[in-house]
């Protein structure tokens, strides 16, 4: 039994009962409730009716027993993670806050899993959960509402990581949404608030879009003026300013889909209230550090090109002579050192 070395016991099984026949051979042997316990190889043996051949098990198979109740087909444990509040905690190794191990069913739809999930302390809310896959510190798939668990976990097993995010507004997530950053410019204060990832529809209208920034981040839909920027302006700050705080001026029954704005997962959407005066500051570019000097050329003769070739013909001519003698000192040399 795992974690008490003094029950290691051998016992004699036959191929070709199923993993259910040998669950009630070590209730008996162990005296313990036929559902009080997990029988494991690599993983948990969930099929009752699988033949332990088929299981793999070998003459040296090592079993082991825990107790608690045993996970049916379908059944997985998960490892649950949520992004740590303090930034300073993530590690390389820990990048992300652990929450426990939770059973989840594959057949479970995601607000099912949602409601599982919301009852673990320190877990978000279940009306306000993203959920994830990472790849060491990035994280990276969004699991699709329209998705059974299943359906979201390419290769599900046991032991698999989920990592559950906060949203900033309740939202459901389908193949038609796009997670795009979010900050806001402060005009007035000359300041960037904090990139916030929030799930959009793609194919809703910009003036619907409009409509839920104004419910969740406050913002007046008729005054939002959005930008879309490369990603290293946010190292910039002042150059926001003078970015083309104008795109949607005109555009709002456009997508965030279509060829006008061609918004894709992971971009970035700058907003700022249009009702607040903005000095526009244009950047200047600066000039090459290193100016290359003019330079002069002339343009030979017939006559002249042939005298040049031939000077540079005679120079290879003097330069062979001295190479050959060279070499013939050389082997002289060498020739006297071993008479």
């Amino acid at each position: 039994m795992i974690g008490e070395e003094d029950c290691n016991q051998d016992m004699i099984v036959d191929l070709r009962w199923t993993v259910g026949k040998l669950r009630e051979k070590l209730a008996e042997k162990m005296g313990l409730p036929l559902d009080g316990f997990h029988v494991f190889t690599d993983l948990e043996l969930k099929d009752v009716k699988q033949v332990l051949s088929a299981a793999g098990f070998k003459s040296d198979t090592e079993v082991f027993v825990q107790l608690g109740r045993p996970l049916s087909v379908g059944e997985y444990n998960f490892n649950v993670y949520k992004p740590f509040d303090d930034a300073k905690m993530i590690t390389e190794e820990h990048p992300f806050d652990y929450l426990g191990n939770l059973v989840l069913d594959e057949n479970w739809s995601l607000a099912r899993v949602r409601e599982e999930v919301a009852k673990m302390p320190r877990a978000p809310p279940k009306n306000r959960m993203r959920i994830r896959d990472h790849i060491y510190s990035r994280l990276t798939y969004v699991y699709l509402d329209t998705k059974t668990l299943k359906g979201n976990c390419k290769g599900i097993k046991d032991f698999r990581d989920i990592v559950v995010e906060e949203t900033v507004t309740e939202e459901k997530f389908t193949e038609d949404h796009l997670l795009l950053s979010i900050a806001i410019w402060d005009p007035f204060e000359k300041k960037l608030g904090p990139l916030r990832e929030m799930a959009i529809l793609g194919t809703a209208s910009l003036s619907e879009v409009k409509a839920e920034f104004d419910k969740s981040l406050g913002l007046p839909k008729n005054f939002i003026k959005i930008t879309k920027p490369l990603p290293y302006i946010l190292k910039e700050i002042d150059k926001i300013p003078s970015l083309d705080w104008n795109m949607a001026e005109g555009k709002d029954e456009s997508t965030l889909r279509d060829r006008y704005w061609k918004a894709k997962n992971g971009d970035i959407l700058l907003l700022k209230d249009g009702q607040i005066a903005e000095e526009r500051v244009d950047v200047p570019k600066e000039a090459p550090k290193h100016h290359s000097e003019e330079v002069g050329f002339k343009i030979y003769s017939a006559e002249e090109r042939k005298e040049i070739q031939r000077k540079k013909t005679e120079k290879e001519e003097v330069q062979k002579v001295e190479q050959d003698k060279a070499r013939d000192d050389a082997v002289a040399r060498a020739t006297q050192k071993t008479s």
